[in-house]
């Protein structure tokens, strides 16, 4: 099965920060959506992700 991506479109994400287990930092999970207004950023994303 191949998956058409060519029209995909980014305007908000969520962000959150896993800590190092060994250092005890833990997990913050974000409480609200980001909007990704800049093209570069989200053209960004979307090849990494």
């Amino acid at each position: 099965m191949i998956v058409d991506l060519t029209s995909i479109s980014l305007e908000k994400t969520v962000v959150h920060k896993v800590g190092n287990k060994v250092r005890n930092e833990g997990t913050h999970t974000s409480k609200e959506l980001l909007s990704v207004n800049d093209d570069n950023l989200k053209e960004l994303l979307l090849k990494y992700f």
